[in-house]
């Protein structure tokens, strides 16, 4: 009887491939760089966790300060040339936070401002009967209310000029969004530098203690302008903050 002598492989033979080493050598190095972007990922994402920790503390003891000082704010509110709200009136602000989700450990994903500004007396505000429907969206983008219904006010309306009285109030709103697909935090904002959504980029290093009290002095109205470093890094506006022309 022969016999006959199964092959089997053999790690350490001198006869192993040098291309599927070369194969095996990528895909280890391939592999480790993975893990690398991950742990970068991570330590990105835990940074603009902190920084939103960093916001809310700001805001929340700000809020507080601010409601017992009650500033008058100058800067007015322009809806439009012959539209203001103004002196302005500090009202019951409060900032809060959301986490991503319910874990005990999970990174925050928002932290969100808001305060009410309150002029002394309904305002006023005069437009053609052609420019209703552009009234009501005006009204409905920055928060504005007629004081009375405003769609049976134009069903009624028999002249050519309207006049619509306005509630004195209105909400300015900042909302911290954490973009952690981006690695950045989006800054979105509505009524912050006059009627309109603004919005701005911001890197986690940049969440600075000059920057948070730089802006609750503009908030507040002990300075005029925000931040320079917001100027820089503003990347869109929903609605324009210029007021359109009246009559």
């Amino acid at each position: 009887m022969s016999n006959v002598n199964s092959t089997s492989p053999n790690k350490g033979s001198s006869s192993e491939s040098s291309f599927l080493s070369e194969l095996a050598g990528e895909a280890t190095s391939k592999l480790q760089a993975l893990k690398e972007n991950v742990r970068d990922k991570e330590a990105k994402a835990e940074l603009i966790n902190i920084a939103l920790g960093k916001i809310y503390q700001f805001f929340s003891l700000f809020s507080r300060h601010a409601n017992d000082l009650e500033p008058e704010i100058q800067r007015p509110y322009n809806l439009d040339n012959q539209t203001t709200f103004a002196p302005l009136k500090w009202n019951d602000a409060v900032s809060d936070y959301r986490k991503r989700d319910f874990s005990d450990n999970a990174f925050m994903d928002h932290v969100s401002f808001k305060v009410r500004l309150t002029s002394p007396a309904p305002v006023t505000v005069i437009r053609r009967f052609n420019q209703a429907e552009t009234l009501k969206k005006e009204l409905h983008a920055f928060g504005l209310r007629p004081v009375d219904d405003l769609d049976k006010m134009l069903r009624s309306n028999q002249q050519e000029i309207l006049q619509v009285s306005l509630a004195p109030d209105f909400l300015v709103r900042i909302r911290f969004q954490g973009n952690y697909d981006d690695d950045r935090i989006d800054m979105l904002c509505n009524n912050l530098e006059g009627f309109g959504a603004v919005a701005f980029k911001l890197a986690p290093e940049q969440i600075t203690p000059h920057l948070l009290d730089e802006v609750g002095r503009y908030l507040i109205g002990r300075t005029d302008s925000l931040p320079a470093i917001l100027n820089q890094t503003k990347h869109f506006q929903k609605q324009s903050s210029q007021p359109p022309r009246g009559l």
